[in-house]
């Protein structure tokens, strides 16, 4: 703490993310002229996550702005090889990139308009980089992009609670290739039963399709391009809440 409106807050953290069991299993799926083939020697990925944060309380509104640098390595991705053009089939496989790295600012803005209403503005500028090495050679692929969502939530009691997000995606850089923008609002609301139990219903629409598209081009690599629909989704459950004053869910 600086003194009693401003702050700066310094953090680091290392996630561990293991390979999925499909993507270990030592079989072969085939369909058509498509072999699908997994790899158990696949290595986990680590993220590393330094950060700065600052954060300023006004009289009316806070801010936050946060500085961060993620390192990845042995991102797990899927590609194609074409063994010999004249054979028609195609070998989809896993294997480790390289690593990745993605560096940005981000500042979000919260504005309690009332007890019971309040409004939070956030924006996420980064650029990811990311290094692939095929046959003894190095890829690298770069992207600078964005994230710009808005939150208004409404308590309309102490049990009740209304929740309206909107997010707007730039093109992004993924695993899989450039990650095209798009846009989704979702409308969530959630309703306390008793001390333990809480009902949630969530609704979410995804406008603008997503299509990943080639990293590399050779002889022997060919990435794989795919479409993501737009569509919506809608859950509602139960949630319940283990002891009295525990958060286990």
């Amino acid at each position: 703490d600086l003194d009693t409106n401003d702050s700066v807050a310094f953090a680091y953290s290392r996630r561990v993310n293991r390979p999925s069991a499909d993507e270990l299993a030592p079989i072969q799926l085939v369909v058509n002229t498509v072999t699908n083939v997994g790899n158990p020697r696949l290595k986990p990925e680590t993220i590393d996550k330094f950060s700065v944060k600052y954060n300023h309380d006004f009289d009316i509104m806070s801010l936050s702005v946060e500085a961060y640098f993620n390192e990845s390595k042995n991102e797990v991705l899927e590609h194609i090889i074409l063994p010999d053009p004249d054979q028609p089939y195609l070998v989809s496989t896993f294997q480790n990139a390289d690593e990745s790295r993605k560096y940005g600012v981000d500042a979000s803005l919260n504005i309690p308009l009332s007890s019971k209403l309040k409004v939070n503005l956030d924006a996420d500028i980064f650029r990811g980089e990311m290094s692939l090495l095929i046959n003894e050679d190095r890829y690298w692929i770069d992207q600078a992009s964005y994230i710009l969502k808005a939150d208004v939530t409404w308590s309309h009691s102490k049990k009740g609670q209304l929740q309206f997000s909107s997010q707007l995606y730039g093109n992004s850089l993924s695993s899989n290739g450039i990650n095209d923008a798009y846009s989704s609002l979702n409308l969530s609301y959630s309703y306390q039963l008793a001390r333990n139990f809480k009902i949630v219903a969530n609704f979410t629409n995804i406008s603008g399709t997503t299509e990943y598209g080639d990293i590399v081009r050779s002889k022997e690599f060919i990435r794989r391009t795919r479409l993501r629909v737009p569509g919506q989704v809608f859950f509602a459950g139960l949630k319940y809440k283990f002891g009295g004053g525990a958060s286990v869910e």
